[in-house]
């Protein structure tokens, strides 16, 4: 199916949801754009979907537009958050880190996709600043809780006084995309389903 460049990430309507706030049809069109890039057009047989979808916890970011009466999804997200699974596990962490490792990530993003025919539109862009934004979010969300409830026994990475740790697996041929977002590389590149990556990280401040 053809798609008009003209509207661009102007039009497209940005939400990030759990599977289960996912109705069967948004999770098709999810589905259909995951497998269209990362199987059949990097040509790699593998298992597109695993545990870490079904997860409550994981936001499944989307960007949709309406065509006619239907609607299209032609950009995607996944991000995990690692201690998410619980505080207790954040707190074991940074005790016995004996708090003077660096923060674990508190959020991976990852599965970033974008139709071909929206590639350098600024449609990426726009969705890895929404994805960022709601991860600032639920990071000063958690923050919130653990001043209610054990002030001072979680990790670093979810007190707003530190920074918020970001990690995502890039592409080596797009890290110039990601480094103008701020992210770093922390990894020698290595070889995943046939292509190579590098693991890179963004400390964003949760203050201001």
């Amino acid at each position: 199916m053809a798609h008009k460049l003209s509207d661009c990430s102007s039009l497209l309507h940005w939400q990030a949801r759990s599977v289960n706030q996912l109705s069967a049809a948004e999770f098709l069109r999810l589905a259909t754009l995951r497998v269209d890039v990362f199987v059949v057009e990097q040509n790699c047989i593998y298992p597109e979907f695993d545990q870490f979808d079904a997860s409550p916890t994981t936001l499944h970011v989307t960007g949709d537009r309406a065509n006619g009466e239907d609607l299209e999804t032609l950009a995607c997200a996944r991000v995990m958050f690692p201690l998410e699974t619980s505080f207790d596990q954040a707190r074991s962490s940074a005790q016995s880190a004996g708090g003077s490792e660096a923060p674990q990530a508190f959020a991976h993003i990852g599965r970033v996709a974008v139709i071909p025919e929206l590639r350098s539109t600024g449609v990426a862009r726009e969705m890895m600043k929404f994805t960022l934004s709601v991860i600032k979010k639920k990071a000063v969300a958690c923050d919130s809780l653990s001043e209610s409830t054990s002030a001072g026994d979680l990790n670093d990475s979810i007190h707003v006084d530190h920074p918020c740790r970001v990690m995502l697996s890039s592409q080596t041929y797009i890290v110039s995309f990601y480094e103008s977002l701020g992210f770093a590389i922390c990894s020698d590149p290595f070889m995943e389903d046939g292509i190579e990556h590098v693991d890179m990280q963004l400390d964003m401040q949760l203050r201001g």
